[in-house]
């Protein structure tokens, strides 16, 4: 399903400057709305910027009610600083480790630049494509932790804390800063919260129940040993980024394994990750407003890559 968003531009505050030097900010503005994607396992959010060879298409998804969300930038100045592994996943003149690539992600002009681990990649028209994993979109600093009482709420992304942005910058990138003018961008999180929020739904879970859950599904010993690097992939040193689901029914049995994105025409990554969770992970059901066990889900994302 696809509908469109009328959400203004309202991005006129922010001057737009064309880069003099490799590392000055370029800003494009938007040349279409927002887009909604509402699918049956992810939601996802689309604008494009700039024109002709400036053309830079944004895409923020969510496979699930989070906090988080996963960013793809698709432009020719969505290269990385450095080259993604496996290229240079040792420094030839020390002897070590280089650290995986990552870019910073900035919402609003004085938000808190987050830090993200990317992977990218080349492509046929001169474009790269870069994906940014388990963004927290918001204007404060860098998240604290939550104390162990408190009380479980059904994760949304924060209207309030992004209410105030009016663009987003990536920083780190080969040719210099980008910041891409979106305008307010309370609208198009509310959409997305309805949207992720809605796919309990598609899921056959109870949207009304979720929202009060005393606790969510969690693993039973989190530090048991549960995926294996496909033997294939790893000879090949190949690469894969997996989103995926368990649906865990009320006496905390793992009933079905989905993934939600990642596993294309490949499959052994995505078959590693439901192998591990169905066969090797125990988990704890839910737990509603009344104490009782009842059918929800367990989401994650799966980073294969070569350190």
């Amino acid at each position: 399903m696809r509908s469109t968003l009328g959400i203004a531009a309202a991005a006129a505050s922010i001057a737009s400057a064309q880069p003099a030097a490799a590392r000055d900010p370029l800003v494009l503005r938007p040349t279409e709305p927002w887009t909604m994607n509402y699918g049956e396992d992810s939601c996802q959010l689309v604008r494009i910027f700039g024109e002709g060879e400036d053309e830079t298409a944004l895409m923020i998804e969510q496979f699930g009610p989070s906090e988080r969300v996963r960013i793809t930038l698709i432009s020719r100045y969505a290269q990385l600083r450095v080259r993604p592994y496996p290229h240079y996943a040792i420094d030839r003149k020390t002897a070590r480790s280089v650290s995986p690539p990552q870019i910073g992600v900035r919402f609003g002009k004085t938000g808190e630049a987050m830090e993200a681990r990317v992977k990218s990649a080349s492509m046929a028209d001169g474009r790269f494509i870069t994906v940014a994993s388990a963004v927290r979109p918001t204007l404060q600093g860098p998240e604290t932790e939550k104390e162990q009482d408190e009380p479980y709420h059904l994760p949304a992304l924060s209207i309030d804390a992004l209410a105030g942005s009016d663009r987003v910058a990536f920083e780190g990138l080969a040719d210099g800063d980008l910041i891409l003018a979106t305008g307010p961008l309370a609208a198009a999180t509310k959409a997305m919260n309805a949207c992720s929020e809605n796919l309990l739904s598609h899921w056959g879970l109870d949207v009304a129940a979720h929202r009060t859950l005393r606790s969510p599904v969690r693993m039973v010993d989190e530090t048991v040993p549960w995926l294996n690097y496909p033997e294939q992939q790893s000879f090949e040193r190949m690469e894969g980024l997996i989103e995926y689901r368990v649906m865990v029914d009320s006496a905390g049995r793992a009933t079905g394994c989905h993934v939600q994105s990642g596993g294309g025409p490949n499959t052994d990554f995505g078959d590693a990750v439901c192998h591990g969770m169905m066969n090797a992970v125990a988990f704890e059901p839910a737990i509603n407003a009344d104490g009782e066990p009842i059918a929800s889900y367990f989401r994650g994302t799966v980073d294969f890559r070569f350190l």
